[in-house]
């Protein structure tokens, strides 16, 4: 499941690259370099979130010792409360895997 979990990341970072590569070059800037920039801050932005964010809330316990109601009741309810040693053992696997897998999978996709 860690290995479906890392393709599906990485098949989204690179739909958004595409999509943000193409709204960039509809924002119709004057330079070169400033459309660059554009992209390339979307597209750290989602990839930030997709990779990062959404991993970390998705696997975190809201509900355990709060006096607040739980307002994500039945969602991102996960299994850790904190960063111990089970929480590397499998979350931070899949983002490791991830980020090991984005570091081939980039050159190989401008290569072809």
């Amino acid at each position: 499941m860690p290995f479906a979990i890392v393709i599906v990341i990485i098949i989204v970072n690179f739909l958004m690259q595409k999509i943000f590569s193409e709204l960039a070059k509809f924002e119709k800037y004057n330079y070169a370099s400033s459309e660059l920039a554009s992209r390339i801050t979307k597209i750290f932005i989602a990839s930030f979130i997709n990779t990062g964010i959404i991993i970390f809330v998705v696997n975190f316990k809201f509900t355990e010792g709060t006096k607040y109601p739980n307002i994500f009741e039945g969602i991102f309810n996960g299994k850790y409360k904190d960063f111990n040693h089970d929480w590397f053992k499998r979350v931070g696997t899949v983002v490791a895997m991830t980020m090991f897998i984005n570091m081939f999978s980039m050159p190989i996709t401008i290569l072809f």
